[in-house]
């Protein structure tokens, strides 16, 4: 696996936290070019990448995340929650069960989990997804 950074992935969850709760379009510009300037390369291309949804994780469907998540809570509560949040992504965040005591462990920058997803055998994907989601 590709070295660790520290606040990568949960920066850029913070930013589409406010993108999505801030109602000014002043104050979304502002985030993102505050956001910007403080992400090295290629972390901010890649964030640009997904938020201009021209990032293509070709190994990571969205088929594989509704069945990993269907076998950590019931299929049928998953199934309800994503009829009614409507967006896989937010469900799954929405619905992944809390890990057990203290998760141990540093998320990936946005360009490690990337190549992380990109060159992981199919076999592997899912552990480590989940790893990642269980942090």
């Amino acid at each position: 696996m590709t070295e660790r950074m520290t606040g990568g992935m949960k920066d850029f969850a913070a930013l589409l936290e406010t993108l999505v709760l801030t109602p000014s379009r002043n104050a979304k510009i502002a985030a993102m070019a505050a956001y910007f300037r403080a992400t090295p390369d290629p972390d901010r291309g890649i964030a640009l990448a997904a938020i201009t949804r021209d990032l293509s994780l070709a190994n990571l469907k969205a088929g594989a995340l509704r069945q990993l998540t269907m076998e950590r809570v019931d299929p049928d509560l998953f199934l309800m929650s994503y009829d009614y949040v409507g967006d896989m992504a937010e469900t799954i965040s929405l619905i992944w069960p809390a890990p057990d005591g203290d998760a141990d462990g540093e998320l990936p920058g946005l360009a490690a989990f990337v190549n992380d997803i990109e060159t992981l055998p199919k076999s592997a994907l899912a552990g480590h997804v989940a790893a990642l989601l269980d942090l």
